[in-house]
């Protein structure tokens, strides 16, 4: 630096051009269906156009990776796709970008596997008809047939009901006329009591039992099976 009187003054000054840290955006995220495909992505930018190693984490296994060539001035690459097919719950994946010169960046993504698909139900009774009506208590026997896509236990229930009323169809009339059903958890078969009788004036009674299905996350499926007491055998000729 120089005056108008003749002075003079110097002084140095170093600097470095360093290199910069690269940017990394994961994708990905959300809730999907369980068997649903969910791809990892993203996007990555490195102002020195490094190559740049791209790794997928969760916790301490390393789930894909790839070597991508950055563009020199920082415009964002989008990273191939890695399909993923994770198991039922919440995981949390990390994406890891590292230059080989600063430290690796981390983008992290949140997606839940849920399962949303009801067990399925085809309920089976042993008896259909009930004959002849004498009032007699009469063993009914239901395989279920229940299962879950996930193959987890399905916890079954069951009401009876019937189309006459229980009591009053006429003088000495027996009540009640189902017991509870008795339900195996582990064979699926369900077990009861069904009383053959019908009002004399009617059309036949029809017992309902309707069967419910429900997997460990709570989804759930219903049937029923429908058991008859004729009013008789039929017209005859």
């Amino acid at each position: 630096v120089r005056d108008n009187k003749g002075g003079a003054s110097t002084d140095d000054m170093i600097f470095t051009v360093g290199n910069s840290a690269p940017n990394a955006v994961a994708t990905g995220g959300g809730i999907y269906n369980n068997g649903d495909e969910v791809p990892l992505g993203g996007q990555v930018s490195d102002y020195d156009g490094d190559v740049l190693l791209c790794e997928w984490w969760e916790g301490s296994v390393m789930l894909a990776s790839d070597s991508v060539s950055a563009i020199l001035g920082g415009t964002p690459v989008e990273l191939p796709v890695h399909s993923l097919y994770p198991a039922l719950g919440d995981h949390t994946c990390t994406l890891k970008v590292s230059d080989g010169i600063n430290a690796p960046v981390l983008s992290d993504i949140v997606l839940s596997v849920v399962d949303s698909t009801a067990p399925t139900l085809a309920p089976v009774s042993n008896k259909s008809i009930l004959w002849p009506p004498n009032g007699k208590m009469v063993c009914i026997v239901i395989k279920a047939n229940a299962s879950d896509d996930m193959g987890g236990p399905v916890t079954l229930s069951a009401v009876v009901s019937s189309n006459e009323a229980q009591r009053g169809l006429w003088k000495g009339d027996a009540c009640p006329d189902w017991t509870k059903p008795v339900i195996n958890q582990k064979t699926g078969k369900i077990a009861l009591k069904l009383r053959a009788e019908r009002a004399c004036r009617g059309n036949g009674r029809v017992y309902t039992i309707v069967i419910t299905a429900i997997d460990v996350s709570g989804n759930s499926s219903q049937a029923q099976v429908k058991i008859l007491v004729p009013h008789d055998r039929g017209k005859r000729r």
